[in-house]
Parts: structure tokens; sequence; C-alpha cells
């Protein structure tokens, strides 16, 4: 269920995201920064949306796992500019990135609200 607290917590995850974009957008994406500011920007977003948002599904997950991606995708171009194209490292941390926020915010066995506890379980 679509709550406006999830709706909430979505808009702040896309604007993390957005910012993230900017700010990785200033570095190259050259040696190690792809793998951790990929994996670390998916996690960050993630994170900010399940514990404002107090919710995980498939949905939320790969929504987050396509925002993340896209804004990681901006920052490559970003760095990039007009000049060159975009390194492979801006698409290695973009998949990075979407694979660690759909990982984060999927719902790995946890109950959810709709299901009523079974007694003695």
């Amino acid at each position: 269920m679509v709550t406006i607290r999830v709706l909430v917590a979505m808009a702040v995850g896309a604007v993390v995201a957005a910012l993230g974009a900017v700010f990785l957008g200033e570095y190259e994406f050259d040696e190690a920064l792809p793998i951790a500011a990929g994996a670390l920007l998916g996690l960050v977003v993630a994170e900010i949306v399940v514990s404002l948002g107090h919710h995980r599904s498939w949905t939320m997950a790969g929504i987050l796992a396509v925002l993340v991606g896209v804004s990681i995708v901006l920052a490559g171009h970003l760095d990039a500019g007009d000049v060159e194209p975009v390194k492979a490292g801006a698409y290695l941390s973009a998949a990075l990135g979407a694979g660690a926020a759909a990982l984060r915010t999927a719902p790995w066995g946890r109950r959810t609200r709709d299901r009523v506890a079974q007694p003695g379980t």
C-alpha cells in the first residue's frame, strides 16, 4: 500500500540521487571511484527511502534501482561534458549503484504489514 509517507520518502530519495549526480559529476570516473561511488550512492539513497518510508517492496526496489542508475549515468555525462564520450566506469558505477539500491530495498524474507501473523509463528 502506497502512503503519503512512502511518496515523500521517494521524493526525498530522488532529491538525494540528483544531488549525488551533481557531486559525482565533478570527479573523474577512473580507477576505484566507479566501484565505491556507485555502491555507496545506491546504499545511501535506499537507506534514506526505507528509513523515511518504513516500507520495502519489489516495486520500490525497481524504482530506486532505475533512479540511482540514471542519476549516476547523468553524473557520467556531467563528467564528460560535451568534449569526450562517457567513460565505461560511469556505466559500471550505475550498474553497481542500481544493484545496491535494489538489494537494500527488496523485502528479502521480511514480513509486510499486509500479512497476518499466524499463531505459533
